[in-house]
């Protein structure tokens, strides 16, 4: 599924948000690109960063209590866009405070303040 694609679903799924005109994404979303990105059969340039982000926050969600990291590395792994695999990536970040977060994704390699620019 294409990211536009999986963006769109997300929205349905509440991993997005509009506030004053503005799309805001719940890090469930990153969460949920990242995993779909990892285990695309036809991305293959980028599975690799794809798989470390994705280790990087589910690492972190399991420190704040996420415990459904396998089963959601399982359905990943099969591609799954399911309504599970879109609430399972909501929960997963929701208990982790926004600069861990932040820091996390600094660590991973994100520019964050590209990122979040207009």
């Amino acid at each position: 599924m294409r990211t536009e694609e999986l963006i769109e679903r997300a929205r349905k799924y509440g991993l997005t948000h509009i506030v004053e005109g503005t799309e805001y994404w719940h890090a469930g979303l990153f969460l949920l690109l990242a995993g779909m990105r990892a285990y695309a059969p036809d991305d293959t340039d980028h599975r690799e960063r794809a798989r470390e982000t994705l280790q990087v926050l589910l690492h972190l969600a399991e420190r704040y209590g996420f415990a459904q990291g396998p089963a959601l590395r399982y359905l990943f792994g099969r591609s799954d866009c399911g309504e599970r695999t879109f609430l399972l990536c909501k929960v997963a970040l929701s208990d982790v405070p926004a600069e861990d977060l932040t820091a996390t994704l600094t660590t991973a390699g994100f520019d964050i303040e590209e990122v979040f620019r207009d």
